[in-house]
């Protein structure tokens, strides 16, 4: 009975001992569950320049973290994340989780395994440092190859179709042209048998000439009668 009246005594003492225990533990704990879910989203954007609709369009790239605690995308293997990007079009990479105030840094390249004839690759190289502060805020900076700010992470590739070599006619088989580089006519070509646009002109010398002739002809028979009847006499 003594012992009751003590704890009913004691009750608001007890009460207040057990918020004080109980009210910065769930503080606590809210605050780590929600420091757990601030985290950072990359975006990559990919162009891809091609007049083929049929070409090949999907590339590789890569995210290596460049220390070895650096805080991954969920699903990848040690400190390398592989993913692909298919035309035009964008891909999130992430989110990646801080809950320590540090400066990490990643490295976003082209995965090139093979260069592909008549493709054009982006071979740019990004450095990404990530800075999170004592309240888990975070800043971005993104370094191109130069260590130049970059606005945004984006790579340009392209694919030309090869052009197909003119070819020049060739004479069918069995009708081979070897002519000497000094005949008359060139290759391909057959040499005129006559000109139809000259053929009255041609006439009329034919008929001139075969007048003379002819005239000739009476001429020299009239000389030979003179002849003949001046012997006679």
């Amino acid at each position: 009975m003594k012992i009751w009246i003590a704890v009913r005594k004691l009750r608001w003492e007890i009460i207040c001992c057990a918020l004080i225990t109980v009210i910065p533990a769930v503080l606590f704990s809210t605050g780590t569950a929600h420091a757990q879910e601030k985290g950072l989203t990359l975006m990559v954007h990919q162009t891809f320049h091609c007049p083929l609709s049929s070409a090949e369009c999907e590339f590789v790239y890569e995210l290596k973290a460049l220390q070895g605690e650096n805080p991954m995308p969920e699903g990848c293997t040690m400190d390398s994340h592989i993913f692909a990007i298919n035309g035009n079009a964008s891909a999130e990479i992430g989110p990646l989780n801080y809950t320590e105030c540090d400066v990490y840094r990643y490295e976003l390249s082209q995965k090139i395994e093979s260069k592909k004839l008549g493709y054009t690759y982006d071979e740019r190289v990004y450095t990404i440092e990530v800075y999170v502060n004592s309240q888990l805020e975070i800043n971005t900076v993104i370094l191109n190859e130069n260590g130049i700010k970059a606005g945004e992470i984006k790579f340009e590739n392209a694919y030309k179709p090869k052009e197909t070599p003119k070819t020049e006619n060739t004479p069918p088989p069995g009708k081979s042209d070897d002519r000497p580089a000094n005949f008359p006519y060139p290759k391909g070509s057959s040499p005129k048998t006559g000109d139809s646009g000259n053929l009255p002109l041609a006439v009329i010398l034919l008929a001139a000439s075969g007048g003379m002739l002819i005239l000739l002809a009476i001429l020299k028979a009239i000389n030979r009668d003179k002849k003949s009847k001046y012997l006679i006499n």
